[in-house]
């Protein structure tokens, strides 16, 4: 199966496309997903997002919404959280997906 990346025994990264790809999910056997996707302005994305978290809930997966623009570094709240959520998760066994729009550049950010 093609899509997200693992950097990390327990974490990968990929684009929105994974986060919502289900039999990629439960191939992968993620257990958390850290969104760091903006959505500003563009009802799709949103959409999307909301597809995500949907989803996670309905399947006790973990979720977590940080909106990263892709030209912009994390702020320190946001790396804290972000590192927090992931630290927390694979503490608990879980793998984790971080993803941004494309899979190419806000998840790097954090």
């Amino acid at each position: 199966m093609d899509g997200m990346d693992w950097i990390l025994e327990n974490v990968a990264v990929g684009s929105w496309r994974d986060a919502s790809n289900q039999s990629l999910l439960e191939f992968e056997n993620v257990g958390a997903i850290l969104n760091v996707r903006s959505d500003e302005n563009e009802a799709s994305k949103k959409e999307a997002n909301e597809r995500v978290e949907e989803y996670c809930s309905i399947h006790n997966i973990e979720y977590c919404y940080i909106p990263l623009k892709n030209v912009t570094t994390a702020t320190d709240s946001q790396f804290v959280s972000g590192i927090a959520f992931i630290e927390r998760n694979i503490e608990s066994g879980r793998n984790v997906l971080v993803h941004c729009g494309d899979g190419m550049a806000a998840h790097l950010h954090l």
